[in-house]
């Protein structure tokens, strides 16, 4: 007899189980509708080995930084974005745009098919062959060649492929084109230097940084990139940087500065001119003030510029002192604001003033070109909307929204119907889309090859970590145009892949490493990025020509609006992600709404309150929007953020608030004003509950936030804190007797090489909120939308807490998770268990034990614990964002953070194998892998040796709420406060 297999056996057993229970097997007969195919992978790729993720280095391409990332795919699909630490500009972190990505990759609104206008105007969905015919056939039919691109901006092979398109194609023009493109900097620096391009910033290098409006931290250009060194400098202890922030709205950068000072809306330009002023009257590197700029500012009158900014005159001489004493000064103009003459003035003199003081050494250049450069002047974009219909036949959209982002009084959605024939490129029918001929749907980043060329000498490739979602059928944009471009009868490559293989052999030619292009290219698929070194040094020279006049802005009607990027949104790119609807801005703490914000010394004498509804009026435009206080207004200013309210775009966009961008107003032929309008507000009797999260406006005298004096650091910086244990012992010897006896009997486990804990560190923190969007990202937490946000239900499991300081114009960020009280209050209160202390000082929620009393959220003094009131659906595709390792929640389950337990057991397990411990880094919790500024480090106290180790004995270090005796494994270190002294050297 031949030997029974575990198969057969199986097989039998099976058989008769069916037999027992009076099922017929055998003549049993699937259902053909029902039925799916089953591969085992008999042979299975050598890389892939289940629960083990597979990372992929490529190129975020949410913002013109183009930072890079790191992939995490498990079994086929992308799970996490994290940063890639090789690529120079993030250095290995990312912001809350980069880690959204993968929203718009599952997104369940994105095209599922080519889609065709038929006679009755409407969109329907046709397939890839016809589309192509259709396409090609309008290309044959454009004989006058009247033919143009708009698309974002591009670099790299992308660039150099329409590029070549366009040029066998015909005269066809290529408009790049971004809404909030610095075009003031840029403008003032091709006034100055002659170079029409955006400098590089060199914060490491500086002492002191004046900005006039200008986001750095937030929005402006490259915050990550800028966030990183401006943290590094902030606890350079020796030589701090010190931060002056004006403006009449504080941004998230004015959040973190030193002195924040108000200004009038509009009015930048004038008191950033007027130091200019001063300093050439002190003859300050006389040297090298042309005569240009004596013209240029010597007709401002000191009492008239300060009456109109709004400030005193102590604060201006405050601002000059600083100026006049600093070593290296960094003096930045307003933000992005493109098309607003009173921003590039702002920025003339900013950059004069820096040149000026640093005696033609400046810390900025123009060495590397940037991609910035290459954005369409708004001059010269009104004029190219104008044309459309007369000048432009047929357009081709390519990732771009026209009618959404240009202002309201340019007419885009009127005039785009004037074009014969538009073709739009897109993942998603937004309100471009919609008013298109052909709409053709194109592969997400992640699902698509490309590389990205930001700045001289810096090469980023991208490259799929996936195959396409399923769901959609899409093509590649870069193998769409070839495959348009054969059907034309146009050679451009036999793919994409080819076509940018070729482009990075010229690469690999001016990096010069003598390797074989196979190797080469291999090597830039694992590493992802590739820096050529500069060649040369371009010489700025300081040649002022072709100044605007300054102008005043005297005479307008308060209230006055400001319209400004939002920290979430941006310019609406990022609506349609619902991880970024439901994070609250950082200073507003508003989800999902938008809202005019209003000093609440203004609304008082308005008559209004928090949640009415008004209506905001500038000539004949319109809007309602719910008043939302905010205290770091200017007098008589009310502001209005940009990213919502569209018509289209998906259903986490759509009918969601006010486009901004419409409210713009153009008060002179080819001048855009974003702030200083002229505004009306109405009551409308209507009131809506603000979707917020903030719990209180200052900290009401509880030690949440604490700060330190500098000089009083500095005297004790080297000095050695004793651990909390030792302190307590000394403290409180008796009870500390009693808890060591009681673990000792109650927990032996307890007793082991590790105890994992957080230090935060509080000068390092901006409240980006990356971290935030890091957390639910990596652990699954829903999105509960705006109605639950308003009832206070978010499930956010860390926040970052935000203070306006009640003795100066300041705020506090403070992030805030579960502590992993070594004395939790939570444990003994909670009937079932569900919620104990493990062996690594963690205090773990099991959910399958939770039964929902929710004694634990009551007794947590931190008020870190989220209760579930339902079971989250995640609409398909959307689940396949969900994080294999953790698992996803259900109604009636409290739930927290646990430092990324899931990371932890990795970890432990990959040391166990090898027969280690874990060494120190080696574990990264999501919020920490994110952070810009590296404000949080994460790792072992009981390692002497470790990062955590020598932070928790800084002389910085505090736990929130110590006094309650809860014994927080969270440290924070205390924010740097300046002395009267201090703030004036």
């Amino acid at each position: 007899m031949s030997k029974l297999t575990r198969r057969d056996f199986l097989k039998i057993v099976g058989a008769g189980s069916t037999i027992a229970l009076g099922i017929p097997f055998v003549s049993c007969k699937p259902s053909r509708e029902h039925m799916e195919k089953v591969v085992s992978q008999l042979i299975p790729a050598e890389e892939i080995v289940p629960g083990i993720p597979l990372w992929y280095a490529t190129t975020c391409t949410e913002c013109p930084a183009n930072c890079g990332l790191l992939l995490k795919t498990r079994e086929g699909r992308v799970i996490k974005v994290e940063g890639n630490p090789d690529h120079p500009v993030n250095k290995g972190s990312h912001c809350m745009w980069g880690e959204s990505a993968l929203q718009a990759l599952y997104n369940p609104d994105r095209l599922k098919a080519p889609l065709l206008k038929d006679k009755d105007g409407k969109l329907q969905p046709i397939t890839w062959d016809r589309a192509l015919e259709v396409l090609v056939q309008k290309f044959k039919e454009n004989k006058d060649k009247k033919i143009a691109w708009l698309t974002p901006l591009l670099s790299g092979s992308l660039e150099r492929l329409i590029s070549s398109f366009s040029k066998k194609l015909g005269d066809v023009r290529i408009v790049q084109y971004e809404p909030l493109t610095p075009e003031n900097l840029i403008e003032a620096s091709e006034k100055l230097f002659g170079i029409q391009d955006v400098p590089h910033l060199k914060f490491d290098e500086v002492d002191l940084v004046i900005s006039f409006g200008a986001d750095f931290l937030g929005t402006w250009v490259s915050p990550v990139e800028y966030a990183k060194s401006y943290a590094a400098r902030r606890v350079d202890t020796k030589n701090r940087l010190y931060h002056i922030q004006l403006e009449p709205r504080m941004s998230l950068t004015g959040g973190n500065a030193d002195k924040w000072i108000s200004l009038k809306p509009g009015t930048e330009h004038l008191v950033s001119g007027l130091l200019l002023k001063r300093v050439i009257e002190k003859s300050v590197g006389s040297a090298n003030i042309p005569g240009e700029i004596h013209e240029w500012v010597k007709k401002l009158d000191e009492n008239t510029v300060i009456n109109e900014a709004g400030i005193s005159k102590e604060d201006f001489e405050f601002i000059l002192k600083r100026l006049l004493k600093a070593k290296k000064p960094l003096i930045l103009g307003k933000g992005q604001m493109p098309g607003d003459p009173a921003g590039t003035a702002s920025w003339i003199a900013s950059l004069s003033l820096t040149y000026i003081l640093s005696k033609g050494t400046p810390p900025f250049d123009y060495s590397q070109s940037t991609v910035w450069g290459k954005a369409i002047k708004y001059k010269d974009l009104k004029r190219f909307v104008e044309g459309w219909g007369q000048d432009t036949d047929m357009l081709l959209v390519y990732r771009s929204n026209p009618v959404y982002s240009l202002p309201g009084f340019l007419r885009a959605s009127d005039r785009l119907k004037a074009v014969k024939f538009i073709v739009v490129f897109s993942e998603f029918l937004d309100e471009t889309a919609e008013l298109a001929d052909l709409v053709l749907p194109i592969r997400h980043p992640f699902e698509d090859w490309g590389d990205a060329n930001p700045k001289g000498g810096l090469w980023s490739v991208q490259q799929p970590g996936m195959q396409p979602v399923p769901h959609f059928d899409s093509k590649p944009f870069g193998d769409l145009v070839i495959e348009i471009g054969k059907k034309m009868g146009f050679s451009l490559a036999p793919n994409y892949l080819e076509f940018i293989k070729d482009t990075w052999k010229t690469v690999q030619r001016k990096l010069r490493d003598g390797k074989d292009f196979d190797e080469f290219w291999r090597e830039t698929l694992q590493k992802g990025v590739v820096v050529i070194p500069s060649q040369r040094e371009r010489t700025l020279r300081f040649k002022p020509s072709d100044l605007p006049p300054i102008r005043r802005l005297s005479g307008i009607k308060e209230p006055l609006l400001v319209v400004y990027p939002s920290q979430r949104l941006y310019d609406g790119k990022f609506a349609n992600r619902p991880w970024l609807q439901e994070v609250p801005d950082p200073l507003v703490k508003v989800s999902w709404q938008s809202v005019v914000e209003i000093h609440p010394d203004d609304a008082k004498r308005w008559g209004l309150k928090e949640g009415d509804i008004v209506q905001v009026s500038i000539s004949e435009k319109k809007a309602e929007l719910p008043v939302r206080l905010y205290p770091r207004l200017s007098s008589g200013t009310v502001a209005i953020a940009t990213g919502n309210g569209h018509t289209s775009y998906g259903r986490y966009a759509k009918g969601k608030g006010v486009n901004a961008f419409s409210l713009l107003i153009e008060p002179e032929n080819g001048v855009l004003q974003w702030d200083g309008i002229s505004v009306s507000l109405r009551k409308t009797g209507k009131h809506v509950p603000i979707a917020h999260t903030d719990g209180a406006m200052t900290m009401a005298g509880r030690k949440v936030y604490e700060s330190i004096p500098l000089s009083e650091y500095r005297e004790k910086e080297h000095e050695i804190e004793p651990t909390y244990e030792e302190e307590f012992e000394k403290e409180f010897p008796a009870t500390a007797a009693f808890y060591k006896e009681y673990h000792k009997e109650k927990f032996k486990e307890n007793i082991g090489p590790y105890h994992w804990t957080l230090v935060v560190d509080l000068e390092r923190c901006t409240g980006c909120s990356a971290c935030m969007v890091a957390c639910m990202a990596e652990n699954n937490i829903p999105v509960v939308g705006e109605k639950l946000i308003a009832r206070g239900r978010e499930m956010f499991w860390i926040r970052i807490e935000r203070y306006f300081d009640e003795n100066s114009n300041g705020v506090h960020f403070i992030p805030m998770m579960c502590q992993q009280c070594d004395n939790a209050p939570c444990e003994p209160v909670c009937p079932v268990f569900a919620t104990h202390h493990d062996k690594d000082g963690l205090n773990e929620q099991v959910y399958n034990r939770c039964v929902g009393t929710r004694y634990c959220s009551n007794n947590c003094p931190y008020k870190v614990r989220r209760f579930n009131w339902f079971t989250f659906k995640f609409p398909e595709p959307l689940n396949w964002q969900l994080n294999p390792d953790v698992t996803v929640r259900e109604k009636g389950v409290m739930e927290k953070c646990t430092f990324c337990i899931q990371r932890i057991k990795f970890a432990k397990d990959r040391a166990k194998d090898e027969k280690r411990l874990v060494r120190d880094g080696e574990i990264i919790p999501a919020c920490v892998q994110a952070c810009p500024t590296e404000a949080l480090v994460f790792g072992n106290s009981k390692d002497p040796n470790s990062r955590v180790s020598k932070l928790i004995r800084n002389p910085r270090r505090y736990r929130v709420l110590e006094y309650l005796n809860t014994r927080p494994s969270v440290t924070y270190l205390k924010e740097f406060s300046l002395t009267e002294e201090e703030g004036k050297a």
